[in-house]
């Protein structure tokens, strides 16, 4: 259990340093494509 836990953490502390170091070149990439998403989901959910 305390290796998977520690295991999760490296990999979310990993995760966010590349998603920094990532963040300055493709902000307005991931915006656009979060707010995609993000209507799909309103989309799908005044569907159901």
């Amino acid at each position: 259990m305390k290796l998977k836990f520690g295991l999760k953490i490296k990999i979310l502390n990993w995760a966010e340093q590349i998603s920094r170091e990532m963040s300055k070149d493709l902000k307005k990439a991931e915006d656009k494509r979060f707010l995609e998403i993000v209507d799909k989901i309103i989309n799908k959910r005044r569907q159901i």
